[in-house]
């Protein structure tokens, strides 16, 4: 009998045990879930289409014209690494055409902006390359050294 209740006592520390451990195992993928939750909330009001929407009426704005937009969404590029491009559905045609003539002909300067800070971050910081190719721009602190993409002035503050 006192050999089956150390056998019994033995079984129990060991379920004791394994319970524990799927207790920690449990918290853990409980604060995994909610932190993947919260990053699946995040990236969700970043797609929402209501900020497209605002996006498209604030290059309107910065182009001087007035469009109404009806619906906009995000189709996926097809380059992998490019921003998934924004399709906006306006009222009329004209204001698409006055849009996009409007667009090409005003050259925006916020990629010049971001290129000017780039090179005076450059100077200030040490960095010894600073160059423009595709529509982005990378810095570089010497020839071994690997290029980064200066994606905005925040990206900048990152390499300090």
């Amino acid at each position: 009998m006192s050999k089956k209740f150390d056998v019994f006592s033995k079984q129990l520390q060991e379920t004791i045990l394994s319970m524990k451990d799927l207790k920690e195992e449990n918290k853990i993928s409980k604060e995994q879930n909610n932190d993947l939750r919260n990053k699946f909330n995040l990236l969700f009001k970043k797609i929402n289409n209501e900020e497209c929407k605002l996006t498209v009426k604030k290059i309107a704005t910065a182009l001087n014209v007035e469009v109404n937009v009806v619906n906009t969404s995000r189709i996926q590029s097809k380059f992998n690494k490019r921003t998934n491009k924004i399709v906006a559905e306006l009222t009329m045609k004209q204001c698409k055409r006055v849009l996009i003539e409007t667009a090409r002909k005003t050259k925006l300067t916020g990629i010049k902006n971001l290129f000017f800070k780039t090179k005076s971050f450059a100077r200030d910081s040490g960095y010894k390359f600073v160059w423009f190719k595709d529509a982005k721009i990378f810095i570089k602190k010497d020839d071994n050294s690997k290029a980064v993409f200066a994606e905005n002035d925040s990206a900048l503050t990152k390499l300090i």
